[in-house]
């Protein structure tokens, strides 16, 4: 969603299943404690997802685990 030239190669924004994303947002916070900004942007709901250095490969798979448990509930299509 951005031109490489203006990329930060620990930062991305990343497309997923339509959903509302305050909603998405809320139950990553409540559920997963893992805090990280949802929104739409044009049609798609976005996720924007920063890995630093001291972010640990666990934490990633947290996220990864949590995302694949909430968007098939929460999704529009759903």
């Amino acid at each position: 969603f951005s031109s490489p030239d203006f990329c930060a190669p620990q930062m991305v924004s990343m497309p997923v299943p339509t959903c509302d994303p305050l909603l998405l947002q809320r139950s990553l916070m409540d559920r997963f404690g893992i805090e990280i900004p949802c929104f739409t942007w044009r049609t798609h709901t976005i996720v924007r997802v920063s890995a630093q250095g001291y972010n640990t490969p666990q934490q990633m798979d947290h996220l990864v685990k949590a995302l694949t448990e909430l968007l098939p509930k929460l999704s529009d299509k759903a």
